[in-house]
C-alpha cells in the first residue's frame, strides 16, 4: 500500500530522530485504520450474503443458510476473542518509537566543532 512505501522513504530522508518517529506513528495509525476496514468489510460481507439468500431462495432454505452464515460468523467472532486474550494483555501496548537519542542530527554536529 501506500504506507508501506511512504513510511521507510519518509523515516530515511529525515534529517533527525523525529521524521522517524513521525514515520513510525503514522504507519502504526494507518494500521489501525486498515483493521478497522477489514472488520467493517467482513461484518458487511456476511450482511449481505444474508440479504442476499433471503432474496434468491425460499424461505426454508434461506433460514438454513442464513444459520449456517451466523454460525460461521458466530464462531469467526469467538476465535478472535480467544486469539486477542491469548496475545494481548492488559498493559499498555508498546510502540515502534525510538527511544533516546540513536543518532546525532548534523545540527547537533555542527554546533560542538565551532572554534
Amino acid at each position: 500500500s501506500l504506507s508501506a512505501m511512504w513510511g521507510p522513504g519518509q523515516a530515511l530522508r529525515g534529517d533527525d530522530a523525529k521524521h522517524m518517529h513521525m514515520a513510525i506513528e503514522t504507519l502504526e495509525a494507518a494500521q489501525q485504520i486498515a483493521m478497522r476496514y477489514f472488520v467493517f468489510g467482513l461484518f458487511c460481507y456476511f450482511g449481505s450474503s444474508i440479504m442476499v439468500t433471503w432474496v434468491l431462495f425460499d424461505i426454508v432454505q434461506a433460514v438454513l443458510i442464513t444459520f449456517i452464515l451466523i454460525t460461521f460468523l458466530f464462531a469467526l467472532f469467538r476465535q478472535s476473542m480467544v486469539i486477542r486474550r491469548a496475545f494481548i494483555t492488559t498493559l499498555p501496548f508498546t510502540t515502534g518509537l525510538l527511544r533516546g537519542n540513536p543518532v546525532r542530527s548534523p545540527d547537533e554536529i555542527g554546533q560542538g566543532t565551532s572554534t
